[in-house]
C-alpha cells in the first residue's frame, strides 16, 4: 500500500522529469537556431567580402582609365584640374552683423512687461500654490 509520502515523491519526481525534458527541448532549440544564425552570419560575412573585391576591382584606376578612353566619345568627360575645383577667395563670406540692432520699440515693451504681472492661461491668478510648495520645500529644507 502506498503512503501518503510515496505519491507525493512520485509526482515530484515525474513533475522533476517532465520539467527535465522541456528544459533539454528547449535549450536544443536554442541551440539550432543559433547554430542556424551562426551559419547565415558566415553567409553574410562572405558576401560582404565577395561585394568588397568587386568593388575594389570595379574603381581600379588602371579599369576606369580604360574605360574612359574606350567611351570619350560617348561620354565628355575630362580630367579633373586643381583650377576647377576653386579657391578660397571664390566663397561668398557672410556679410559682417549691425553693431547696433534697430530699435522697433519691442525693447520698450519688453521692460514694461517684466514691471507689471504676467498672466498666462495656465494658471488662475486668484489660486494661491499648495503648501507642500511653499519655499521653505523648495529650497530643499522639508522633511521626507
Amino acid at each position: 500500500m502506498f503512503r501518503t509520502l510515496d505519491v507525493i515523491m512520485i509526482a515530484a519526481l515525474i513533475g522533476a522529469a517532465s520539467w527535465t525534458f522541456k528544459v533539454k527541448y528547449d535549450s536544443e532549440a536554442a541551440m539550432a537556431r543559433v547554430a542556424k544564425l551562426e551559419k547565415r552570419l558566415q553567409i553574410e560575412k562572405e558576401a560582404i567580402d565577395i561585394l568588397n573585391a568587386d568593388w575594389s576591382l570595379l574603381t581600379s584606376p588602371e579599369r576606369l582609365k580604360k574605360l574612359v578612353e574606350r567611351y570619350r566619345e560617348e561620354l565628355p568627360l575630362e580630367p579633373t584640374e586643381p583650377k576647377m575645383i576653386g579657391t578660397l577667395e571664390d566663397v561668398p563670406m557672410i556679410a559682417e552683423m549691425p553693431a547696433e540692432m534697430p530699435d522697433d520699440g519691442r525693447a520698450a515693451s519688453a521692460d514694461e512687461a517684466t514691471d507689471r504681472e504676467t498672466i498666462t492661461g495656465s494658471i488662475e491668478p486668484e489660486r494661491e500654490l499648495p503648501e507642500m510648495l511653499d519655499e521653505d520645500n523648495m529650497a530643499g529644507g522639508g522633511d521626507q
